[in-house]
């Protein structure tokens, strides 16, 4: 993982191409295949495995039903789940995902 506005997520972004729309949302890259908005969060879902899994049966809707449920969402996270004033500081074991 790693922050898009961070020097290794921009060159990610120069790298793969990615086209600056994409920047207000996840970007999930697998593969060297780019996954934005709703299908970022599925395949995310699909790397937890387990139970979560479950939740990619989301894949059968059509992907502008998706985007726009990904996009309320994320316009309204704050209000629903607050907003922290620092960053959390991961633990070792967290911070062996971040690039």
């Amino acid at each position: 993982m790693a922050a898009l506005q961070s020097d290794m997520g921009k060159k990610q972004v120069r790298h793969l191409a990615i086209p600056e729309g994409y920047l207000d949302s996840l970007v999930f890259i697998k593969d060297n295949i780019v996954y934005t908005h709703s299908d970022a969060v599925l395949e995310l879902i699909k790397e937890l495995g387990g139970a979560w899994r479950i939740l990619t049966i989301g894949k059968l809707l059509p992907k502008k039903w998706r985007d726009s449920v990904y996009k309320w969402i994320a316009k309204n996270r704050y209000r629903w789940f607050g907003r922290q004033e620092v960053c959390m500081v991961p633990s070792p074991e967290l911070n062996a995902w971040f690039l």
